[in-house]
């Protein structure tokens, strides 16, 4: 995952609930800080998922204000670029992505293929509902599949938790 990180790819987590998927991103987010790129962090909410633009709403990624206009996904496009840095590399981590609206998930899958990072975590248990897919193009697949422990998935060197890179 470090090398998908420093190549820019972005990275498809999936594992039942509880598996770790939350602290995998956490991990993420230390990592891009010790790298200093910047990130943001977005959550999916199954109660805002008939919510447009719920989710980045919710994080702060996205003002109600900035919606106002004859084209509100443009708009939404451009108000969450502007909260990101124009230049150099920046992540999003999307933790819950599979309850993302559908607004939310058009905004992101733009911003992805136009080179930002996304970290998406999908739980593997609510497979066949229809869950949104934010990720575009060939992402890294991280698949955890034991209950969550006290550090990240034997995934990455820098936390020590092992020396195997996926």
């Amino acid at each position: 995952m470090t090398t998908a990180l420093e190549e820019g790819r972005s990275i498809e987590v999936r594992g039942r609930r509880l598996s770790g998927r939350t602290t995998l991103l956490d991990h993420l987010a230390e990592l891009s800080t010790s790298r200093r790129v910047p990130h943001r962090r977005v959550e999916g909410s199954e109660p805002l998922r008939d919510h447009p633009f719920g989710a980045l709403l919710i994080s702060g990624l996205l003002e109600s204000a900035a919606l106002a206009g004859p084209n509100p996904l443009r708009a939404a496009v451009e108000a969450v670029r502007r909260r990101l840095p124009s230049s150099g590399p920046a992540a999003l981590l999307v933790d819950d992505a599979d309850h993302l609206d559908a607004q939310s998930v058009a905004v992101l899958r733009h911003l992805e293929r136009r080179g930002l990072v996304v970290a998406a975590a999908y739980r593997t248990d609510l497979a066949g509902r229809g869950a949104p897919r934010v990720l575009s193009g060939a992402p890294v697949v991280v698949f955890l599949s034991t209950p969550r422990a006290s550090h990240p998935p034997r995934c990455c060197r820098p936390c020590g938790s092992g020396s195997a890179e996926r």
